[in-house]
């Protein structure tokens, strides 16, 4: 009878223990224009975000944030439809794409693909961008590359704090980038 007492009490704890430790470790993906009324006071970081006009054509772009508990964390803004931003990015710049396809050997612009044509775009400055180049089509597209790339990070975040045992262990891991102004809030607080 004691036995079974004991055996019971170490239950009832270990299922408490689990159930406070999920709970801690519930994170919840917004985009921030859906982000609760009730949770928009616990937010670090921002979510001004205005996207160029011309990246705004290629795709509609929003801000994600995680919630962990009651904490909120502003994330990079992503296109709303990553798969659409990159047909859309395909038609609006495929002079440019052709031309960096033959002077570098690129496939097709693609969600495989796109890294490599970061790559390339990261060699020039602003400045030294080849004339046989599309000055406005250059920038849309490194502007395109660099939110596309955000929705990777985003991913890696959310990972990240899934994992995290709290919101201070998410802010000093060493495998994620969170936003500069989202640390700069935190480190603030």
């Amino acid at each position: 009878m004691k036995k079974r007492k004991i055996l019971l009490a170490l239950s009832i704890l270990v299922l408490a223990f689990w159930a406070v430790f999920f709970s801690l470790n519930q994170v919840t993906v917004y985009d921030s224009d859906n982000l609760p009324d009730e949770l928009k006071q616990h937010l670090i970081g921002t979510n001004d975000y205005e996207a160029d006009a011309k990246l705004m054509e290629i795709n509609p772009v929003v801000v994600q944030d995680i919630a962990i508990g009651e904490i909120v964390i502003a994330l990079y803004p992503v296109f709303t439809d990553s798969q659409q931003a990159l047909k859309n990015v395909s038609v609006s710049c495929k002079e440019l794409l052709m031309k960096l396809q033959a002077d570098n050997r690129l496939d097709s612009l693609a969600d495989s693909t796109w890294q490599d044509y970061q790559k390339v775009l990261a060699q020039y400055d602003a400045g030294s961008i080849p004339r046989s180049y599309d000055e406005d089509q250059f920038a849309v597209l490194d502007m395109f590359l660099d939110l596309y790339e955000n929705q990777l990070k985003n991913q890696q975040i959310i990972q990240e704090a899934k994992r995290s045992f709290s919101v201070n262990a998410l802010f000093h891991n060493e495998k994620i980038d969170l936003p500069i102004a989202t640390m700069q809030q935190y480190e603030e607080k």
